[in-house]
Order: structure tokens, then C-alpha cells, then sequence
């Protein structure tokens, strides 16, 4: 039987960029989405799941009531937590409620890949020093500001008329600087641009931005 692994997260961009990862690494994982704490609680009332990937910052519950929730119709469900919060903030009171593993969504996609396999699979990872140096040049150093101001509302789930309103732009000049960044990220759609972004750690700068 295949694992059964839900993430929840409400920008859509983000869960589908994780889920793609999955699926990449893990294609013998079947898995849903959920963007509320609400739909998260009706997937957990209707299937078992081996893994739930939970972003903390849902519209609909604080973190502390959506782990309570969870652990209310789920009790043996692991939980990774993968979030914008600060490791040396979130992580100890996260463990105490109950979770396995917290990730920053700052950090290495790797490290989410390694709990994943650590948590379903068993697999223990040792890091090596080498790892460290994996990530390479960034590709995002020849972004202009515009360009980058355009991504992260991307990244934030607005279309390209919201963005042309906010930037004072005209539509058809935001739909350019979208094309350029994937071109000079050599990406082909937003879900690859998150992954690479993520990275690279360049959605976490943003976000603190």
C-alpha cells in the first residue's frame, strides 16, 4: 500500500511547489492538499495518513489550536511542521505539542526530503560536510528589483492584474518581467521557480523583506 502523506498549506504556490518535490523524490507516495485548518481536519476524519506537512500561518487557526485540532483526529499521525518562523522561536514549543519535525521554509529543500524519509521511511540521514557547498551560485543575483518585486507577488498567489495595479504597471509589462525571471532562473513555471527559490533561500530573504 502506498504512503498516504497530506500537506496543508494556504498559499497555493508553496503546497504545490512541496508537492511537486514529493512526487519527484517520492513517486510512490499518493498525496493530497489542503490550504485551511478546517479542510485539514475533514482529511484527517476521512483517511488515514502516514505524514502531514503543516504550514503554521492558516487563516482559519493559530498554531497552537490547528496542532490541537490535528492531534484531536489524528493522534498517531506524524507532523512536520514547514514554516516561515524562525527555527530558535518555533521549534522547542512545537515539539512539546507534539510534532516530529520543524523546517524553515528558509532552509535546504534537502533537510524537508530528509524528514520526509526519515519519519516514513526510517531512513536515518548523517550529513556531510560537503552538503553544505551544494547549493552553487545563485541564479537569482541577475533579478532586477522590479523583477523580484514581481516574484514574491507571485509567490503570494496574485494575479497579474493585482500585481500590475499595486507595481503601477500595466498587465501586459507584468506578464514580461514574469517571463524574464523564469527565463534567467531557467525555470518553466512558478511551482519550479518556488522550488529553486526555496533553494536558495531567496523566498525567506523575501519574505523577511
Amino acid at each position: 500500500m502506498k504512503k498516504q502523506i497530506l500537506v496543508t498549506d494556504d498559499h497555493t504556490i508553496v503546497r504545490k511547489g512541496v508537492v511537486s518535490l514529493l512526487k519527484e523524490n517520492f513517486p510512490f507516495f499518493q498525496t493530497a492538499e489542503a490550504e485551511t485548518a478546517a479542510e485539514t481536519i475533514r482529511f484527517l476524519k476521512q483517511h488515514t495518513y502516514d505524514l502531514l506537512i503543516l504550514d503554521l500561518n492558516l487563516p482559519d487557526a493559530n498554531a497552537e489550536k490547528v496542532i490541537s485540532q490535528v492531534r484531536q483526529e489524528a493522534m498517531n499521525t506524524p507532523i512536520i511542521v514547514f514554516s516561515m518562523f524562525p527555527v530558535n522561536v518555533m521549534e522547542k514549543p512545537m515539539l512539546k505539542l507534539g510534532v516530529s519535525k520543524y523546517v524553515n521554509k528558509g532552509d535546504d529543500l534537502n533537510k524537508l526530503l530528509r524528514a520526509v524519509e526519515e519519519i516514513v521511511l526510517g531512513r536515518v540521514h548523517v550529513e556531510m560536510p560537503e552538503e553544505k557547498q551544494m547549493q552553487g551560485e545563485s541564479p537569482f543575483a541577475e533579478l532586477s528589483p522590479k523583477e523580484l518585486s514581481v516574484m514574491m507577488s507571485l509567490f503570494d498567489g496574485k494575479s497579474n492584474k493585482q500585481i500590475a495595479h499595486d507595481l503601477d504597471l500595466s498587465a501586459s509589462t507584468v506578464a514580461t518581467y514574469k517571463q524574464r525571471v523564469l527565463e534567467k532562473t531557467n525555470t518553466s513555471s512558478l511551482t519550479d521557480l518556488l522550488k529553486v527559490a526555496m533553494k536558495f533561500n531567496v523566498y525567506s530573504f523575501l519574505q523577511q523583506t
